[in-house]
C-alpha cells in the first residue's frame, strides 16, 4: 500500500499540553506527485485549566501582523472534544480515497507533534492509539541525512532555497504554514529520492570508470617507457 503524508502545523498559546493549549490545527494531505491533494484546518478553545505561556503571549503581541492572527485564529473556536475526532475522521477518509497508510509530516517534530499526539489520544481516541500511530516524519532529520550537515543547521535557513516555496509566505495561520510546509516537504523526499538514483547510477558505472582510469595509466606507462 502506498503512503499519504499529512504535512501537520499547530499554533499555541504555550511550549506545552495540557498546561499549555493548541489554538489552531491546520494539515495539508500531500504524496510523491500531488500537493496539496485536501486540507483541514480548524481553531480550538483553550483547555480547561490550562493556561497562557507569558513569554508565548509576549511573541503574539510582537507585531501588528501576529496580534492580527491570534485575534482571527479566535474567531470560531471549537472545544477539543469536537475538532478531534472531526480531524481523525477526515484524516482516515483521505487515506481510505487513496488507498494509501497516513504518514504525519512535521517540522519540528518535538513541537507539532507532541500536541498534536496529546490531544488526539485524549480527545479522539479515549486514551488509545490514534490513527498515525508513532508515525511522524519528521524534515529536519531528514535533511540532516540528505545534506550530512549537523541538525541544528538543517531548519528553514539550512536547507536548499530550492525545497521552499517563495510564492507561499510564512503567515503563523496553521493552515497557510501547513501547505508551506507540505510542498518543501514533497521537494525534500524528491531530493532524496535522486540522491538515491544517482548513487545507484553511479555504483553502475564505478567499475567502468575504473577500467577507464587503468586504461589511461597503462597508456601513460608504455609511452613514457617505449616513445
Amino acid at each position: 500500500m502506498s503512503e499519504l503524508y499529512f504535512s501537520l502545523d499547530v499554533e499555541t498559546d504555550g511550549p506545552i499540553a495540557p498546561l499549555n493549549s493548541m489554538i489552531q490545527i491546520g494539515l495539508t494531505a500531500f504524496n510523491l506527485t500531488r500537493c496539496p491533494i485536501a486540507q483541514y484546518t480548524a481553531s480550538l478553545l483553550p483547555l480547561p485549566g490550562a493556561v497562557e505561556d507569558p513569554d508565548t503571549l509576549r511573541w503574539w503581541m510582537e507585531t501588528d501582523e501576529k496580534k492580527a492572527r491570534w485575534s482571527a485564529i479566535r474567531i470560531n473556536a471549537k472545544p477539543a472534544e469536537v475538532v478531534m475526532p472531526e480531524v481523525m475522521w477526515w484524516i482516515a477518509a483521505e487515506a481510505a480515497k487513496e488507498k494509501a497508510e497516513p504518514i504525519c509530516c512535521a517540522s519540528p517534530v518535538g513541537y507539532d507533534w507532541c500536541f498534536f499526539r496529546y490531544y488526539t489520544i485524549r480527545y479522539a481516541y479515549a486514551g488509545q492509539e490514534s490513527i498515525f500511530r508513532h508515525r511522524c516524519w519528521d524534515a529536519r532529520s531528514h535533511a540532516m541525512g540528505i545534506l550530512g550537515k549537523e541538525y541544528l543547521h538543517c531548519g528553514k535557513e539550512g536547507v536548499p532555497r530550492s525545497w521552499r516555496p517563495k510564492e507561499l509566505p510564512h503567515t503563523h495561520d496553521a493552515g497557510d504554514d501547513s501547505l508551506e510546509q507540505a510542498v518543501q516537504f514533497q521537494r525534500q523526499m524528491q531530493a532524496a529520492i535522486d540522491q538515491r538514483l544517482s548513487a545507484l547510477a553511479w555504483a553502475k558505472l564505478a567499475p567502468m570508470a575504473k577500467g577507464v582510469s587503468e586504461l589511461y595509466n597503462q597508456t601513460r606507462q608504455f609511452i613514457k617507457e617505449n616513445l
